[in-house]
């Protein structure tokens, strides 16, 4: 029995099984899998940091949908395109396999999807939820009852960017590495055994796409991944002046997810608060003063209780002078707890914000500039040298992603073992 989105837990692992027996005995060189060997693919570089990539260097596989890959890959797509096109029309190829030859799926943008995400399974839930009932008096004090928020519920939600990439509510798509080649479900393994592993044709096909630089999906027959390790891949990457044998791919193409993620981080902090202070200006408390003394005990006291109503909210102003009020220390120290919250690591909190608080002061100092600079104060990619400001931002946050690096996501110590291993 093959698995489908119906099957029990006993039946996903049966089905599992199966599926793992019936596909064919393919040399590894030809084939990931992404589900369980390679899950991070794409979505971290070589060392381990939580990436994305930029959208210029992006290049159109499928010109009626607007379907993009990373240039060097679209390249790869189009020349096996061509061939397979061509093995069609001399009948090497069925022509019913994979019907047209196209790109179905490709590149996802990360931000739209965390946008999503974060609306659908923190905004809401947080604001018309967990406060309902609750005194909010200032940012500071909402500030609190989200942090209680992030804590109780960190084991099931990501509340940051980079925690949203690593999961599986985010697909590897978003690496512009992936190419799908059909709409075809992924949880029907039925299906992927009758229309893909168990053609004759598809053993050439796996070997076609080898050829031009990319493996085949092995829970996903349709679907076929940059091999950035294959020589095709590197030689069309020198096209573009990248070496493919070291991060040179991810340090020149790709954001680091925590540029993207602080600015998202405090934008969604000031969204939040400016969305509850919109339906709650006000807030009341109840006032008791003592009225009379009897034999100096509380047990025998007077006291005059009264609820006062209409005490202001602190005012939700205009975003950049509301978050220019606290200032990036007060921000880059809150988006470090909520990331250590989310790695079980607040313990070390206070160790590593003093820490971070220095390397701030150290990007002052340097006004160090940076490739792909992130402009904090648009949330747009940034050009040339950096504010002193912006240094010591990316300082900061450089230090909290060395700190959070996940090293059980490799299983091997040896250098670049997740990209260029083959």
């Amino acid at each position: 029995m093959f698995n489908n989105n119906s099957s029990t837990a006993a039946e996903f692992f049966k089905g599992k099984q199966k599926y793992d027996e019936t596909y064919p005995a393919f040399p590894k060189k030809k084939v990931y899998d992404i589900w369980y060997a390679r899950p991070y693919y794409g979505k971290i570089d070589t060392l381990g940091t939580i990436v994305y990539p930029q959208e210029k260097f992006l290049k159109v596989v499928n010109v009626k949908q607007n379907l993009k890959a990373i240039n060097f890959v679209a390249d790869a797509f189009l020349e096996l395109k061509n061939y397979i096109e061509r093995a069609k029309n001399k009948k090497a190829y069925p022509v019913s396999f994979l019907q047209k030859f196209t790109v179905k799926k490709a590149w996802q943008p990360v931000p739209q999807l965390y946008d999503e995400y974060f609306e659908g399974f923190i905004f809401n839930p947080f604001l018309n939820g967990y406060l309902l009932g609750k005194k909010i008096k200032t940012f500071k004090c909402f500030v609190k009852e989200y942090l209680k928020f992030v804590k109780r519920f960190s084991s099931d939600l990501s509340f940051t960017l980079n925690e949203f990439i690593l999961s599986n509510n985010c697909t590897n798509k978003i690496s512009g590495l992936i190419l799908d080649l059909s709409n075809d479900s992924h949880d029907d393994d039925k299906k992927k055994v009758e229309d893909y592993v168990d053609e004759f044709i598809y053993t050439s096909f796996v070997s076609s796409c080898k050829s031009f630089g990319f493996r085949v999906n092995k829970n996903a027959p349709w679907q076929i991944i940059a091999d950035l390790s294959s020589y095709k891949m590197k030689r069309l990457a020198i096209n573009y002046n990248l070496d493919l044998t070291d991060n040179s791919l991810f340090d020149q193409y790709y954001y680091t997810a925590t540029e993207i993620d602080y600015w998202n981080f405090k934008f969604y902090l000031w969204q939040m608060y400016a969305s509850y202070y919109a339906v709650n200006t006000t807030y009341s408390i109840t006032d008791v003063k003592l009225k009379g003394v009897n034999n100096n005990s509380p047990m025998f006291s007077n006291y005059d209780t009264a609820v006062i109503d209409e005490l202001p909210v602190q005012l939700a102003t205009e975003k950049k002078l509301f978050l220019s009020k606290y200032g990036e220390i007060f921000f880059l120290s809150l988006y470090l707890k909520v990331r250590l919250i989310e790695n079980d690591a607040e313990v070390k909190f206070k160790e590593f914000n003093k820490r971070m608080r220095e390397y701030y002061e150290l990007g002052i100092a340097t006004s160090a500039p940076w490739p792909n600079a992130w402009n904090w104060s648009t949330g747009q990619p940034g050009e040339g040298a950096p504010s002193a400001q912006a240094a010591g931002i990316k300082f900061s946050l450089d230090y909290i992603d060395k700190k959070l690096i996940n090293s059980e996501i490799y299983k091997t110590k040896k250098l670049n073992p997740y990209y260029f291993n083959t």
